[in-house]
């Protein structure tokens, strides 16, 4: 018997899947997909992350050394700044703002 694996949604606990999005730097501003749990973000880049809904999660992370920059909207930071491999935060969509959970590395300007 063989067993093919494919990609596509994981079910977590609770509602709701587990998915993510890897983006590569690129000329401009790229804006995160709100539809995925996880975002990659390629060093070298500028990204910005929309308004969520309310008690939304998201977990933004960089896998290489150099700079990520991400802006938000409706946030009660501003930007934040990935620039060693392995930086990431954990942001919830609380109060009409990202807020941000727990933050490894990444630099936090407001």
């Amino acid at each position: 018997m063989s067993v093919a694996i494919t990609g596509g949604p994981v079910p977590t606990r609770g509602p709701g899947y587990h998915s993510t999005e890897t983006l590569t730097a690129a000329t401009g501003t790229q804006t995160i997909c709100l539809d995925v749990s996880a975002n990659i973000l390629g060093v070298g880049g500028s990204y910005s992350l929309e308004n969520g809904t309310e008690g939304q999660q998201k977990a933004i992370f960089v896998t290489a050394t150099g700079e990520a920059l991400l802006q938000m909207t409706g946030t009660a930071t501003g930007q934040i700044v990935f620039s060693q491999a392995d930086d990431f935060v954990k942001l919830e969509f609380v109060g009409s703002k990202w807020r941000i959970l727990q933050n490894s590395g990444a630099a936090i300007a407001t």
